[in-house]
Order: C-alpha cells, then sequence, then structure tokens
C-alpha cells in the first residue's frame, strides 16, 4: 500500500468516527423531542377527554322525583317530578318498590301511576310534571275516614328514576325515598282562609257564602303558587 491510498483511507475512518460522534447528539435531540411530543400528545387527550366529561356533567339533565303535599288540599300528596339540569331528559321512566308488605290497591289514581310511570316521555330542563299520589278521605268534620279505604300509592318506598341525555348511550338512574310514615316532617301549607259565617237567613247571607268560599278558594291557589 502506497502513502497517498493509506492517507486516504485513513481520512476516511476519521472522518466515519466524527460524523458518527456528531451524530450522537442529533440523535438523542430526536429522541428526546419525540417523547416530549407524546408526552404532550397524551396530555392533551386527557385534557381534552376531561374537558369533555366536565362539559357533560355541567350541561346533562338531573331529575328529582319527591312526594309533596297534594295541590287539591291537604288530605292529597302529589308526585313531583323535576329536571334542575342544562338538557332535556330523554327517555324517563319511572318505577316504585313499596316498602315491607305494603301494596298497590288497584284503583284509577295506581293505574294512571302504573301507565304513566312505562310510558317514555322527555322532559324539557326547568321544567316538571306534578301528579296525584295519594289521597287520604275525611269526613265531614276533616278527620281520615276509617270506613273509606286511602286511595293512591303506599306511604313509603323507593322511587327510582331512569333517563338518558343527548347521548343516547349515557344512560342515568337515581332512587329517592317516599316517607310519608312516622317520618314524614309536618308539611306546611297555604292558610284556607275565612270560615263562612253561619246565619240561618239563607235569603241574605246566600251571596256571602258563595263569597266567602271564593277568597278561601283564592286564598289558597296563590299559596300553591311557588310550591
Amino acid at each position: 500500500m502506497n502513502i497517498p491510498d493509506f492517507f486516504n483511507e485513513s481520512l476516511a475512518a476519521w472522518a466515519a468516527v466524527a460524523t458518527a460522534i456528531l451524530t450522537l447528539p442529533i440523535a438523542f435531540t430526536a429522541v428526546w423531542a419525540g417523547v416530549n411530543a407524546k408526552k404532550t400528545l397524551d396530555a392533551s387527550r386527557e385534557a381534552n377527554e376531561q374537558a369533555r366529561v366536565d362539559s357533560i356533567a355541567q350541561t346533562r339533565p338531573y331529575v328529582y322525583a319527591e312526594v309533596v303535599p297534594g295541590l287539591s288540599g291537604t288530605t292529597t300528596y302529589d308526585l313531583k317530578i323535576t329536571n334542575t339540569g342544562r338538557s332535556a331528559a330523554r327517555n324517563l321512566t319511572l318505577s316504585f318498590e313499596p316498602q315491607d308488605d305494603q301494596s298497590n290497591t288497584a284503583d284509577d289514581i295506581v293505574q294512571a301511576l302504573e301507565r304513566f310511570f312505562k310510558a317514555p316521555r322527555v322532559l324539557p330542563p326547568g321544567s316538571s310534571i306534578r301528579t296525584w299520589w295519594r289521597i287520604i278521605n275525611v269526613d265531614n268534620d276533616g278527620k281520615p275516614d276509617e270506613r273509606r279505604s286511602t286511595s293512591g300509592m303506599p306511604e313509603a318506598g323507593v322511587l327510582t328514576v331512569r333517563y338518558t341525555s343527548e347521548d343516547p348511550y349515557a344512560e342515568h338512574e337515581d332512587q329517592f325515598e317516599v316517607m310519608l310514615d312516622e317520618r314524614a316532617p309536618l308539611w306546611p301549607v297555604p292558610e284556607d282562609g275565612l270560615n263562612t259565617p253561619e246565619r240561618n237567613d239563607a235569603d241574605v247571607y246566600t251571596w256571602l257564602k258563595h263569597f266567602y268560599e271564593l277568597g278561601k278558594t283564592m286564598v289558597r291557589r296563590i299559596g300553591e303558587i311557588n310550591r
């Protein structure tokens, strides 16, 4: 081997080594950039997923069911279903499980509620549905009449509410207790107004009697506005 050839081969070898040495930092930089890019992408995906979940939680419907004193009088109870969420509750259905050995009497209220529970419906945000739940039959003195059974649903049990949101695959289910038994509180109800004056002279006071009855009805209806 002559000197020029040896020199050229040595120079090529050293050039290859130098290239390799210079390439290593570039390779490490590329790997580091790739790892950081993947972390950034994963973090972005997690943030987007969390934002999607938060958006669903903030805009989903929230249906609340409760049994409250009825609008028809102090001896009645109503089932009130309210959507407090920000979107419509769809395919809304209900079911009721009585407590212990209580059973439903097949009267008009029970039959109507059974049909109501099974029929899917849409409940817009901020709206509510109200229907009879239970009626306590009373005598002329306003006391429970033992000769006539109470109409409607049992006084205790669990209501189950099922519905979907704008996403038909997102199913929601909540349970609410009905406690009209000894656990019930003292319900505030609007005042009925003055009693009808008692006079024997029907010709003179008939109009006044009707006036008082009308006034009592108006007072109660005004008191029910915010319930």
